[in-house]
């Protein structure tokens, strides 16, 4: 009997195909802890949503993640959403466009502001690194949550990745607690995202993270 090895890209779309299903059906039936018994899977869901969320990479467009995306947006209904992502990714540029529209949303340089920064503290405190920041990278520190030097601990990415972190090791307390906390902020950064978006593209996921957000709260 042959030794069958599997390939990245196998692995890949193994993983993201269990994601998109587990998401599928816990937005149509429950909260993800009632739902989904393997809290793997609810590591995999918020881990996907980490990277849809950070800067968009050279396969961004052409990944499983997106096709997934589309697919999700499909089975729930939300069908002018997934023919804009299709429309938007089938367009020669679209990766310098997403990559141009992740920039003037979410990065600040020098000569102007981001249009929606990513950071729970400019919600909550209108500045960066407040006093809810520090209390997140505490909540990261007690359960060995360590973030690459440089990175801001109460970015959308990093509160969507310490969520997987936390789903993978079944704490529940904790994650309810995250979850929480990130009801209190990102509404209103939805709100900035879906009035300075020219595509549809983030509009589209960040309402896919709202939706998870309240359900785990119903």
């Amino acid at each position: 009997m042959g030794i069958i090895y599997w390939n990245v890209k196998a692995i890949h779309a193994i993983i993201f195909l269990w994601s998109y299903l587990t998401f599928a059906q816990f937005l149509k039936s429950g909260t993800m802890q009632q739902h989904n018994a393997n809290t793997f899977g609810a590591s995999i869901i918020y881990n996907w949503l980490s990277y849809l969320v950070d800067y968009p990479n050279k396969n961004f467009l052409y990944s499983n993640e997106v096709h997934f995306l589309i697919s999700l947006l499909e089975s729930l209904r939300l069908t002018q959403n997934a023919h804009g992502i299709q429309a938007f990714a089938s367009t020669p540029d679209a990766l310098l466009r997403l990559q141009l529209e992740y920039t003037r949303l979410f990065i600040q340089d020098g000569k102007r502001p981001a249009a929606a920064p990513p950071y729970a503290s400019f919600y909550l405190e209108h500045r960066l690194w407040g006093e809810s920041t520090e209390e997140i990278m505490r909540l990261y520190k007690t359960h060995g949550f360590n973030l690459p030097p440089n990175e801001i601990p109460d970015a959308l990415c990093w509160e969507l990745a310490f969520l997987a972190h936390v789903a993978e090791q079944g704490d529940m307390q904790t994650e309810g607690l995250m979850l929480q906390h990130m009801r209190t902020w990102f509404p209103i950064f939805q709100e900035y995202v879906e009035t300075h978006a020219e595509h549809i593209f983030y509009p589209t996921l960040v309402k896919l993270i709202q939706i998870l957000i309240q359900k785990e709260d119903s």
